[in-house]
Parts: structure tokens; C-alpha cells; sequence
């Protein structure tokens, strides 16, 4: 007896066609920058961009937890005996949970809020508060259910909320030295401008420190009130700093500050006065983001940018650097219990479990935008290549990303890896971009060499690679018209010239016999048929610039796709051209052969899509429900359908041959370059300023038994 086997399997509709799969997108690397601890329930929560919030119940293991919203979150906080959660963000946005965060609802607002900024729960008179620009107030007393908007008469960015814990008064802080104080659990706000020179500075933060409370400022400016917060008076700390954090020592009667600087400021009478401890190299000063202290042994930890940290055990007066092994920046601290934890961009996550002596990695910072991304055939390894030359690798299908260092001569000027192709045949991987670099990988991208390299004063740049496989032959387009071709599976490249004035910034090739064509600025093309050897330039009657091409590998069909809704057709390789019949007049950039119906479709900027069913000749124009520009176009396995991935973290999928389209969500608003399949698991991964993984999340599983 064969035994029973675990089948995945999309699901199939009454017609037998394979339904579209429903997909969960999962932002990998988006940027983190708060956290909050709920220590009853011993539940940790990290927010950030792209309505992320993570979740943990360790502090080590952090978990997407599932929000409504692509909107950027910059605050949550909880009501731990409910255990309730809300979150608050860009566009008025207010999510709640009431599962102790691991899902979240969006709650009623009143219309028209601007971004919101911090939220606060008081427990005294069981309301929630939250605030941002443009003097917005909120204020719920359902439980975060439902919101009112509270009137300020104020058009300031509210910065901080907080409790003064001995009068249970809430205090409210924005810019132009803005102060609210209210006494009724936020129902009604008494709003004060503290006197300050010009420029007025904002109020960023509260700290409360005995029968004192302070609040941050920036150029060096510190406010103190002696009595609850109901009157202010600015104290200067001759300096320029902007204070970024800071600690009250109760043990030693001192308030510690840290500052974008890199300086640390100390006072221990009241903030009457301060002193400046200056501990890293003018040369080399990190931005300090955060301090918190380690409850059992009382140190100070400092979390900074550039791979930084510091520490202190004397309540601050020396400092210390922890030994971190990463590069990343971390934009605060967490405590859980024993476990520090620091977050920054790129989904960067470290922790700490001795007090901030030494740091751990849990997820490397991926803050790198991509353009171009490959999977290799036969496994699940992607590769992506990007800005600073960047290249990243995935073992796993997109599930997880690593960096991979690449030694290019001057790590001053890395490149802009546009360009990215896989030559089957051997195994190779070869990015290319500006300045005049080409990279290459025999390694599956796990390691790579600098093949070709022009400093930036020789002005070249390559923002197209093409690749014959059944040839060897690789060609680097050079904006300028030196052209490189290599014969040996890019080991070695030889220049050609094609002198015209004109830029080339794309081109196609027809694998079956080797034809090349390059094209760009003003109406520009070339084509070759000995593999970039020798070019000849074609009059394509239009001076509108050639963003894309489309070469059609069973007949002669080429096209050429531009500003204005320029579309070109030939079919005789290049030696003559026809425009072809379109109703738009924007930039088109790519176009793609449907494979349902067969028909053309090219797409580009505002949304803009047009399908063509007369081999393209003539082009109309289809609702895309977008005004994204649009890039990259790709198949969906199973299904046939057509994708295309464009800015503004558009998805859109086509199930009719192209006739409509509907979005995919992708919990991002941030724009996309490129796009691929993960062929095992049916994962889109989508690359850009932000790397997404969408995953099938209506697939059925079968038990198949076999006798």
C-alpha cells in the first residue's frame, strides 16, 4: 500500500478551471518603531510601517500579527485588564485588538483626521486618547470601539500624551512650546503656550520625576513644572540638542537625557542645571535613539544608530560601548523581563539578555530598496539586486532574506544594480547598473565578483542586461552607446560603440536566433544580429522617448513602447515601423503576451493599461482602478492569469484575458519594481522599496490514498 499523501491544491471552480488563489501579504522588512509590553499577560508587541505590529510572548520569537491597514503605525498602547490593544497611525488610522494583539480591527473615526501620532489609555476614567497634526484630538470611552473628536482650536502636531501619576492629571504636548493639561480624564483641555524664545520649539516627550515633571525640546531647551504640570518654565542646557529620550533616577535623584548629538545630559537639582558627558569620538558620533534602564541591575542602556549601543552602571555619568556585531540602527528599546529588545529599519531586530553588555541579531536589517529580482529553476532560492549595491538572497522562497556583500572598489560610490539576469545553461547570475559596474555569481548569488568597474568620472551606465543562453552570450546596454558584449557567460566583456548622441536605457532579445534590440532617448533603437558585435541603428519615425520593448519569440512581431502612448510595431526586425492605433497619451513601459486569450497588453504610468487583440496594431484602453505607474508583468502559475505590480504597493490581477482588473492587497503603500514566483509554495514576492511575500492563503489540502 502506497501511503496517504498531503496534497496542496488550488481551488477549482464548477467549470474546472483553477480559481484564483486568495493571498496574505507579509511585509518583510518594513521599518520598526516603537514597542510596548503587557507584563501581566507577558505579551510584547513591535509597530511600525506598513500597519506591521509584531508580536511576542518570549521577546526572542516575534510573529505578524494580522492588522487591516498599509497605513505606517507610530504608537499603540494597552488597557492590560481587558487586555485590550490600539494602535494609532498615518491617515487618522486607529486599529484595535482584543485578543491581546494578535488581531486587529479598524475602529470608527470621525473623517478628515490627519496622522495621529501617540495614543494613551487611562485607567482612572477608562478613556483612550490620541492625537497628531493638525491640533487632532480623539477620544474614546467604549474601549477604542468608536472616536469623537475633540476641539483644541489648535492647528499644532501633538507629540506626546501622558499621566501624571501623583494628581492622575493628563498631559498633552506639541509644537510652538504647546502644553495641554486636563483633569477629567481628557473630556476638557486647558492649552498653554509656553514662553519661549523664537524660534518656539516643540514638546516631544514627558518625564515624571518625583514632584517634578519635564519635557523634552529641541535646541537644548528642557521645560520643568514644579506643580503637576499646570505651570511651565524653560530651563536652557547650553547646547543645541535635540533630546531624543530620557530616565529619571529616583535612587540617585537625577534625570538623564539622550540627544541626537551623541552627548548624554544630567541633572541632579531638578533640571536646574546641566552637565554635558561627551563619550564618543567627535570623528564617529552616533544619534542616540533611546534609554531605558535594566530593572534587576539598575543600568542605563542606550540604544544608537550605525550599529551602536552604550551602557552605563553609575546612573549615567560614564558610558560604556556594548559589544553589538551588527550595523543596523535602533530606533528604541523594548524591556521583556530579562530580555532587552531593539528594533530600527529593514524589519531590524536585536536583543540584549545581559543588561545590554552584548547584542544579539534576530533579524538582519534589510533597509535597501530593490529593482529587479530572479528565481533560480530547480529550488527556492531568489535573488534581488538594488540600490547601493545591494544584492539580497532568499534560501526559502522569499520567507526570509539575507544580505550578501559584495567588495566593489569604492564602497564610496556602490553601484545602482538595475539590471539583473540568470543564464540557465551554466548556472550564472550577472546585475549590472551605474556607475559602470557588472557584477557576477557562479554561486547561485552566494558569493560575487566584480567583473567590469569605470569610477564614476568615466559617466557609464548600464541600465539593461540581456542574455542568450543557447549562446553563451551576455550584453550590458551603456546609456551612452558603449556597449559591452561577453561571449563567456559574462567572465569577460569587450566593448562596442554605437555612436548616435542619443541614450539607450532598454532592449529586448529573440532567444531563438539571437537578435538583439536596444533602444531609449528620442526615439532611439538599434538592433544586432552578431550578439552586440555591430549595431544598426533604425528609423523608428518617432522622437518620443523608448521606455520598453516586447520581441515576440514564435513570429516576427517586435514592439516599442513610450511617452505619449507611443506604441511602435514591426515586423521585419527592426527595418521599418508602424505606430500603432492607441486611445491614451501616457508613458507606456512594458508590454506582455496574455496567455489566456493571447492578447498584447502594455501598461505604465497613472495606471495606465491597454490591450491590444490585432497583434498591436491597434491598443485600447482597459480600468486598471489605479493611477500608480505600473512595472513589471508576470503569469500566475496554475491559474494563467496576469499580473502587474506597480507603485504605491499596487498588485493587479486579471482573470479575463486582460479585460479588467482588480487589486491585490499587499499591506504596503510603498512602490514595487519587480515581482516573481516562488514555484512550490505559489508565493508572489515583490521587490522594491519594500520586500512583501504574499502567500496563498486559500489553498485546500487533500488526503490522496493509493492502492
Amino acid at each position: 500500500m502506497i501511503p496517504a499523501v498531503l496534497v496542496v491544491l488550488a481551488g477549482v471552480s464548477s467549470a474546472g478551471e483553477v480559481a484564483a488563489p486568495d493571498y496574505s501579504a507579509r511585509v518583510i522588512n518594513p521599518k520598526l518603531v516603537g514597542g510596548a509590553a503587557d507584563s501581566a499577560r507577558r505579551t510584547r508587541v513591535i509597530w511600525g510601517t506598513d500597519g506591521t505590529i509584531l508580536r511576542s510572548r518570549d521577546g526572542a520569537r516575534w510573529d505578524d500579527a494580522d492588522t487591516p491597514t498599509a497605513y505606517d503605525l507610530s504608537y499603540a498602547a494597552v488597557d492590560s485588564a481587558r487586555n485590550h490593544w490600539v494602535a494609532v497611525g498615518a491617515a487618522g488610522t486607529v486599529i484595535r485588538s482584543i485578543d491581546g494583539a494578535l488581531n486587529w480591527s479598524s475602529a470608527r473615526t470621525p473623517g478628515g483626521i490627519a496622522d495621529l501620532r501617540v495614543v494613551l489609555f487611562d485607567a482612572a476614567s477608562n478613556a483612550w486618547l490620541a492625537t497628531g497634526d493638525g491640533g487632532a484630538l480623539l477620544r474614546s470611552m467604549d474601549g477604542g470601539v468608536t472616536w469623537q473628536s475633540l476641539e483644541t482650536g489648535l492647528h499644532v502636531e501633538f507629540q506626546a500624551l501622558t499621566r501624571e501619576p501623583h494628581t492622575g492629571a493628563l498631559l498633552l504636548g506639541g509644537s510652538e512650546g504647546v502644553i495641554g493639561r486636563s483633569s477629567d480624564g481628557g473630556a476638557t483641555w486647558k492649552m498653554t503656550r509656553v514662553d519661549m524664545p523664537e524660534p518656539r520649539t516643540p514638546v516631544i516627550g514627558f518625564h515624571c520625576c518625583g514632584d517634578r515633571v519635564f519635557a523634552r525640546s529641541a535646541l537644548g531647551r528642557m521645560l520643568v513644572s514644579a506643580d503637576a504640570g499646570t505651570s511651565w518654565r524653560v530651563v536652557a542646557t547650553q547646547s543645541r540638542a535635540f533630546f531624543t529620550d530620557g530616565y529619571c533616577d529616583t535612587q540617585r535623584g537625577a534625570i538623564v537625557l539622550s540627544s541626537h548629538l551623541g552627548d548624554v545630559f544630567r541633572s541632579v537639582d531638578g533640571g536646574e542645571s546641566w552637565q554635558v558627558i561627551s563619550f564618543q569620538a567627535d570623528d564617529d558620533r552616533k544619534f542616540l535613539s533611546a534609554l531605558r534602564a535594566d530593572p534587576q541591575s539598575g543600568a542605563l542602556i542606550l540604544g544608537a544608530h550605525h550599529g551602536a549601543a552604550f551602557r552605563s552602571i553609575d546612573g549615567g555619568l560614564t558610558w560604556q560601548p556594548a559589544d553589538t556585531a551588527h550595523t543596523g540602527s535602533m530606533e528604541s528599546l523594548l524591556l521583556t523581563g530579562s530580555r532587552v529588545v531593539s528594533f530600527g529599519a529593514g524589519g531590524f531586530i536585536v536583543d540584549s539578555s545581559d543588561a545590554g553588555r552584548s547584542w544579539q541579531v534576530r533579524r538582519q536589517p534589510l533597509d535597501v530598496a530593490m529593482r529587479e529580482v530572479i528565481a533560480l529553476p530547480d529550488s527556492r532560492t531568489l535573488v534581488a539586486s538594488g540600490e547601493l549595491g545591494g544584492v539580497l538572497r532568499s534560501a526559502d522562497g522569499g520567507s526570509s532574506w539575507s544580505e550578501v556583500a559584495i567588495g566593489y572598489p569604492d564602497q564610496n560610490t556602490p553601484p545602482n544594480l538595475r539590471a539583473l539576469v540568470f543564464d540557465p545553461t551554466n548556472g550564472v547570475l550577472a546585475a549590472a547598473g551605474p556607475p559602470g559596474t557588472i557584477v557576477r555569481s557562479a554561486t547561485a548569488g552566494q558569493s560575487w565578483q566584480v567583473v567590469h568597474w569605470t569610477p564614476l568620472a568615466a559617466q557609464e551606465a548600464f541600465p539593461w542586461l540581456l542574455v542568450d543562453p543557447a549562446r553563451a552570450r551576455m550584453l550590458a546596454i551603456e546609456a551612452r552607446g558603449s556597449f559591452y558584449r561577453s561571449a563567456d557567460s559574462g567572465q569577460s566583456w569587450q566593448r562596442a560603440r554605437v555612436d548616435d548622441g542619443r541614450e539607450f536605457w532598454q532592449g529586448a532579445l529573440r532567444q531563438r536566433d539571437g537578435w538583439m534590440l536596444a533602444a531609449g532617448q528620442q526615439g532611439v533603437a538599434a538592433t544586432s544580429i552578431d550578439g552586440g558585435a555591430n549595431w544598426t541603428l533604425c528609423a523608428t519615425g518617432t522622437e518620443s522617448d523608448l521606455h520598453g520593448s516586447y520581441v515576440e519569440e514564435r513570429g516576427n512581431l517586435v514592439l516599442l513602447l513610450g511617452r505619449d502612448g507611443t506604441i511602435l510595431r514591426s515586423t521585419d526586425d527592426g527595418a521599418s515601423w508602424q505606430r500603432a492605433r492607441v486611445d491614451a497619451r501616457l508613458a507606456l513601459r512594458r508590454a506582455v503576451r496574455e496567455p489566456r486569450g493571447g492578447a498584447l497588453v502594455a501598461f505604465g504610468e497613472h495606471g495606465a493599461v491597454l490591450r491590444s487583440g490585432d497583434e498591436g496594431v491597434s491598443f485600447q484602453s482597459v480600468p486598471s482602478g489605479t493611477d500608480a505607474e505600473l512595472r513589471a508583468a508576470l503569469i500566475e502559475p496554475r491559474t494563467g492569469n496576469l499580473i502587474i505590480v506597480g507603485q504605491h504597493g499596487v498588485v493587479l490581477r486579471s482573470a479575463d484575458g486582460g479585460r479588467s482588473f482588480a487589486q491585490i492587497d499587499t499591506h504596503t503603500r510603498r512602490h514595487f519594481r519587480g515581482a516573481v514566483f516562488d514555484a512550490r509554495s505559489g508565493s508572489l514576492n515583490l521587490v522594491g522599496e519594500r520586500l512583501v511575500r504574499l502567500e496563498p492563503r486559500l489553498l485546500r489540502t487533500a488526503l490522496v490514498s493509493a492502492h
